[in-house]
């Protein structure tokens, strides 16, 4: 649902562009709108499998892995308002796209090691 959402956003400010701006061409501004898409989901699954290389070599301690993902996050708004006048780029989309392929996102089931604590019920632990 909330890739849904970046898309409404993108199509949304793409049009509200068009509607603030004086002269425009529709044209370019209707074919910005699958461009910048693309290239956020593109530059979101590089900017991804370099965090999860990163993340996968060197093992960092989950608040570490939160600020690298954000300070990528700004990163790629960054670059967004940098290409603003050149290339057309959803960097909301690119921010979810390497998040999701992080394995900060993947979650571990909490496990309780059976031999330094004990059931709470006093009934050894299952394995």
């Amino acid at each position: 649902s909330s890739i849904d959402d970046v898309f409404v956003i993108v199509i949304f400010t793409v049009l509200l562009g068009m509607y603030g701006g004086g002269e425009i061409n529709l044209l370019r501004q209707l074919e910005s709108i699958p461009v910048s898409i693309t290239l956020g989901i593109a530059i979101g699954l590089i900017v991804g499998y370099v965090l999860y290389l990163l993340f996968k070599n060197y093992d960092l301690r989950p608040p570490r892995r939160t600020i690298i993902v954000m300070g990528a996050a700004i990163g790629l708004t960054w670059i967004e308002e940098a290409l603003h006048g050149i290339v057309p780029i959803a960097a909301l989309l690119g921010v979810r796209r390497s998040s999701r392929s992080s394995p900060i996102s993947q979650r571990q089931p909490f496990r309780r090691p059976s031999a330094l604590c004990p059931s709470p019920l006093g009934s050894p632990a299952v394995r």
